[in-house]
């Protein structure tokens, strides 16, 4: 009785094995290529900020509706008219001072950073510290001299803008009464 308990164990086992195999578990583990290791330095983790924060980035869904309705609302706005309404003005406006708010503030995050890194030279005792410090400085200069040239095309498109409302007809006080009209309605 003993022997017939082993005999059905050990087909039990075989068939499960068999299975297996014919499956190809175990196998589907050792034909996949290693994954390549990637690395990422600052700049592209800044990059990749400012595009989620700028909403250029293709693969986030609720940018690239909104950005379909506002064609839809100025094109039906511009096809009405023929001119594009003061609204208009006033939300490009709009979106103008708040990309131009945002780069200020980046900036200025970059030049506290800049004065804290300087401090902590100064404050360095040691080779490591002297070093991560300057690297951190170095890496910091770099991020600010690129947020200040990004300050400098927001304050260029918020004048374009300005410029072009100007050649419509409208006057900035105009535009600033739509725009706080706008802020508060919603």
């Amino acid at each position: 009785m003993n022997w017939k308990l082993d005999r059905c164990t050990a087909f039990s086992l075989n068939l499960a094995l068999g299975i297996a195999s014919f499956c190809g578990f175990g196998e589907a583990e050792e034909s996949k290529p290693p994954r390549p290791k990637m690395i990422f330095t600052n700049d592209d983790l800044q990059r990749y900020r400012d595009e989620v924060q700028t909403g250029s980035t293709g693969d986030v869904p609720t940018t690239e509706k909104k950005k379909i309705n506002h064609e839809a609302t100025t094109s039906l706005n511009s096809e009405g008219s023929g001119e594009k309404p003061r609204s208009y003005w006033a939300e490009r406006l709009k979106e103008a001072d708040r990309n131009l708010n945002q780069v200020r503030s980046e900036e200025k995050r970059f030049s506290e950073s800049l004065a804290d890194f300087q401090k902590k030279l100064s404050e360095a005792k040691t080779d490591f510290q002297k070093k991560t410090a300057q690297w951190q400085i170095e890496d910091t200069e770099k991020n600010l001299g690129r947020s200040t040239a990004e300050r400098k095309k927001a304050e260029e498109k918020k004048a374009n803008v300005l410029a072009e409302a100007a050649k419509k007809g409208f006057k900035m006080e105009d535009l600033e009464k739509e725009k706080l009209l706008t802020n508060t309605s919603r």
